[in-house]
Parts: structure tokens; sequence; C-alpha cells
């Protein structure tokens, strides 16, 4: 997703309130505070909105989606799934899993407690229209 900087926006399309950008907020609200982590980095919830936008989404294209390197989509996958190790869990929001008859392609997906973040958060932006 490529975005335009404010001095490539036409001078036409000024900045208005917009109650959707109250709304992105408040789930990103629901987001953190279900972590419990109130520095939760922005790809990380760029990369959980996409996957429960989806049913299943290969973990190979979040690049383009955070914009970040894949190493990077390997890490945050890890900390919204199982965690990097023992001593580092990770949310348990999503879950990853080789792709049949695919197997170097890893398929990501929410859990249950994604699931239910997701839904969580469509509450939070039915609640603010």
């Amino acid at each position: 997703m490529k975005t335009k900087h404010a001095n490539e926006i036409p001078e036409a399309a000024q900045y208005q309130h917009s109650p959707a950008l109250a709304q992105v907020g408040e789930a990103l609200a629901v987001l953190t505070e279900s972590t419990g982590n109130p520095k939760l980095h922005i790809q990380q919830a760029l990369i959980f909105l996409h996957v429960a936008a989806h049913d299943e989404v290969l973990q190979a294209g979040l690049d383009t989606i955070a914009g970040i390197a894949q190493s990077s989509v390997s890490r945050n996958v890890a900390l919204l799934g199982k965690g990097l190790s023992p001593d580092k869990p990770g949310y348990g929001l999503l879950e990853s899993g080789e792709v049949p008859h695919y197997r170097r392609s890893k398929a990501v997906r929410l859990t249950e407690k994604g699931k239910a973040l997701a839904w969580d958060m469509q509450q939070a932006l039915r609640a603010q229209q």
C-alpha cells in the first residue's frame, strides 16, 4: 500500500474531520489493550489487521502490506503467535503452518484468541458509528 506524502496531495483534498479516523484509533486501542502492550509496533498491528481481514494469508506477502523486510515479518508473526522463545512469549493471536503442496511457504491465520480480538475490534468500530 503506497501512501501519498502531504506535499503530493492536491489542495482540493484538504483535511476534514473524519469519524473514520476515530474508529481506527478505537480499534487500535482494543488491540493494544488486548496484548497488554501499549507500545505495540505499528507493523504488528498492520499484520494482525491484514490477517484478520482475510481467512488466511501467505506470510511471504506480508512484507509488502506492512512495508518491512521479510525477516521482520517472520519476527512479528512469531511475536503475534507463539513467541520467539520460552522467555519471550507471544500474544497467541496468530498461527502459521506450511502450505500443502508448497512447503516453502507459510500460511498465517488467526487463532481462536485472535478471532475473539478481531470480533472485539469490530464491535468497537460499530459502537463508534
